[in-house]
C-alpha cells in the first residue's frame, strides 16, 4: 500500500518538478543581457544591394543600441518593422537565441534589371 502511494506521488511530483525548473530557466533567459546583434543577409543570386552594416545602422538610428540591454526589454517586433521598412529588404525575421544574441535574417529583393 505504501509502495503504491509512493509510485503515485512520484508520477505526480515528477512533471510538477520539471515545470518548475522550466519556469526558472525561462525567467533566467529573459533576464539575460543582449550580447550582440547579428544580421544574416540572404540573397539568391549573389548580388547584394544591402549589407549587414547598413541594416545595423538603420536599426540603431531608430532605436538605442541593443547590446547590453535586457532581452525582455527589447521589442523584437519593432526591430523587424524597422528592417522591413528598408527599400531593398523583401522580408526579415528577427529572433532571440538561447545564448543571448539577437539575430536578423534579412531576405533582400530580387533585382529585375541593372
Amino acid at each position: 500500500m505504501i509502495r503504491k502511494i509512493a509510485v503515485i506521488a512520484f508520477y505526480i511530483l515528477l512533471p510538477v518538478g520539471i515545470f518548475i525548473l522550466l519556469g526558472f530557466a525561462v525567467d533566467n533567459n529573459q533576464s539575460m543581457q543582449c550580447r550582440s546583434f547579428r544580421v544574416n543577409i540572404v540573397s539568391g543570386n549573389g548580388m547584394a544591394f544591402v549589407d549587414s552594416a547598413a541594416v545595423v545602422q538603420q536599426v540603431y538610428s531608430m532605436m538605442d543600441t541593443l547590446e547590453g540591454q535586457v532581452l525582455k526589454n527589447i521589442p523584437i517586433s519593432r526591430v523587424e518593422e524597422i528592417i522591413n521598412t528598408m527599400y531593398y529588404v523583401e522580408r526579415s525575421r528577427v529572433y532571440r537565441t538561447i545564448d543571448g544574441h539577437i539575430v536578423a535574417d534579412v531576405h533582400q529583393r530580387q533585382p529585375i534589371a541593372r
